[in-house]
């Protein structure tokens, strides 16, 4: 080790919630590191002892006198070559920052690690601050190395929709049953259906805490997670889901951990990890899960009050379950692909009507596949039609309208099939084309009327706004409605999800601005509203607030309900 030149101290100040209080110098070009966010602290004089050192900075810099502070660990490094040795001590202090006296700097404040790594900092503030937070979470899980401890996945509510206790949520229920499976405690806290302003007080105390987030709901996360670190600072916090799937570098800025991916396996590594006190990475991306038939039922009654959720058929309780996951179609705007899900693979037609028996034996007599495409594989679809149907149940699917040819129709309805939801996006072949359905008109109208014909309901969902729209290729969807076999239909302004390629490739489409707030991006909200978020360099939010109006009441006109309004199915 080279010579050392120079001896400082610091001070790390850590209040309750967690939160080190860091001192911002000033402008000053003259200075060092001018600018930047730094510990408090200083030089140490050469009669001076460390520990005064550290004493008369505090009372130069803030007029504090420093009292039951401990030694942490010293620090070397090298700076504009001259060798440095740190003597850097930590304290437990709760400061109101409004009533220190700041005599040297321009700012003070407490910040949280997520906060501190989006500041500018000088010196070695950086490496130390690192350190402490990696050791803190190291110790904090060699406490709880060897024990059993206390998971728990999070459900936010959506509190800008009608009605946010549709259904359970599906993933995590899947997680937790197969994280029980392998022994590990674990459970589901459903926020859905609260007011989101107080929701700590219904969260119990865990060791691990995983959230759902959605972009929409990210900041509530965000507003959560604020509150759990401070309540269970030693707890780890990971989040899960569509936001964190698609932007894991940002959202790992606010949690410990950011999961890319299906968590079923993932998930039990984080827990084993944590068992074993070890921390687990920043980033976890999950593999895709190839064999779905050798994971376990999820067991929605043992997480979930299955009696507070609302989805029905022609008024029959429904039970949700995945048949498949993921889809081989790449459409432009789908945020279906956002989960990192992978190319489609499905459960075979067996394991499928094994399930549902199981759930038919517990009373259940209305069933609803998630899948983006149940139709996928049609001689799967067939066959599991056949299996299904002595059950004599209600069921609905999601499918693409050419798949629906006139004798698989007539098996989907013979076997109980009731409704049948389809993306339509738009009658525009342009339109279709430009948003990649990789389908035409003619095979979107065949399909819904082979549905119509065999007895099944439907329901379409539009799209407007998609970067190219023009008032007269939304004048050629409400020309093309005329004759269309269509029971029920939404309208969805064109949103740039975080994941999709609209929002990677904005430029590449022409779109010249995308909103910053991800709380506005709603599809359909209370009363119909929604959230206009891009602008491209022809056309911008207002216009497609007026599409989706026009295209609205032409579907009106048609005697095309919104979907929900019959209540048949919800």
């Amino acid at each position: 080790m080279s010579k050392i030149h120079k001896i400082g101290t610091a001070i790390i100040i850590e209040n309750s919630a967690g939160k080190i209080l860091l001192q911002h110098r000033d402008k000053n070009p003259e200075i060092k590191y001018p600018n930047t966010w730094v510990l408090f602290g200083g030089g140490k004089e050469p009669e001076e002892s460390p520990e005064e050192a550290i004493q008369r900075e505090l009372m130069e810099e803030l007029e504090f006198t420093l009292k039951d502070y401990e030694f942490y660990q010293n620090y070397h490094y090298v700076d504009e070559e001259e060798e440095h040795l740190q003597y850097i001590y930590y304290i437990k202090l709760d400061l109101d920052v409004n009533q220190l006296k700041l005599k040297e700097g321009d700012d003070l404040n407490y910040f949280s690690w997520s906060e501190i790594k989006q500041l500018s900092l000088g010196f070695n503030v950086s490496d130390i601050l690192e350190d402490f937070f990696l050791k803190r979470t190291q110790i904090s899980s060699e406490k709880v190395k060897n024990r059993k401890i206390k998971t728990i996945l999070i459900n936010l509510p959506i509190p800008f929709v009608e009605d946010d206790e549709r259904q359970p949520p599906g993933g995590l229920v899947s997680i937790a049953t197969f994280a029980r499976s392998k022994g590990y405690d674990i459970d589901i806290c459903d926020l859905s259906g609260n007011a989101p302003d107080n929701l700590l007080p219904l969260v119990e105390k865990a060791d691990i805490y995983g959230i759902g987030t959605y972009s929409a709901t990210y900041s509530l996360a965000v507003s959560l997670l604020t509150e759990l670190k401070k309540k269970y600072p030693n707890a780890l916090f990971v989040a899960g889901g569509p936001h964190a799937s698609a932007l894991p570098e940002q959202v790992a800025m606010d949690f410990d951990c950011a999961m890319c991916g299906e968590g079923e396996n993932a998930w039990c590594e984080v827990i084993k990890a944590v068992e074993n006190g070890q921390r687990p990475d920043r980033i976890i991306r999950a593999a895709v899960i190839e064999h779905l038939d050798e994971l376990p039922f999820p067991d929605y009654e043992s997480f979930c009050d299955m009696n507070k959720y609302t989805r029905q058929i022609d008024g029959i309780p429904v039970m949700c379950l995945d048949s498949s996951r993921g889809c081989n179609f790449r459409c432009r705007f789908c945020n279906s692909t956002v989960n990192k899900r992978g190319y489609w693979r499905a459960r075979s037609a067996e394991n499928v009507v094994e399930e549902v028996t199981w759930h038919y034996n517990n009373g259940w007599r209305a069933f609803r596949f998630n899948d983006d495409n149940f139709l996928a594989d049609p001689k799967r679809a067939a066959k599991i039609c056949e299996l299904l149907e002595p059950l004599q149940i209600k069921w609905r699917i999601f499918a693409r309208a050419e798949s629906l040819n006139s004798e698989l129709c007539k098996k989907l309805y013979d076997a109980g099939c009731t409704h049948i939801s389809v993306g339509i996006e738009s009658l525009s072949s342009e339109m279709l084309e430009r948003m990649g359905k990789a389908t035409s008109i003619e095979r979107i109208k065949v399909g819904l009327t082979h549905a119509r014909e065999a007895g099944i309901k439907t329901r379409g969902f539009f799209i407007v706004g998609f970067p190219g729209e023009t008032d007269y290729t939304v004048e050629e969807t409400i020309i093309q409605l005329e004759g269309l076999n269509l029971d029920e239909a939404t309208v969805y302004p064109c949103l740039a999800y975080p994941g999709t390629d609209l929002f990677h490739r904005s430029e590449y489409y022409g779109i010249t601005w995308i909103e910053s707030d991800f709380s506005k991006y709603i599809q359909v909200g209370k009363e119909k509203s929604a959230g206009y978020v891009i602008k491209t360099k022809t056309f911008g939010p207002e216009e497609i607030q007026r599409w989706r109006m026009l295209l609205m009441n032409a579907l009106k006109e048609k005697g095309i309900n919104w979907c929900d309004e019959s209540k048949e199915v919800v």
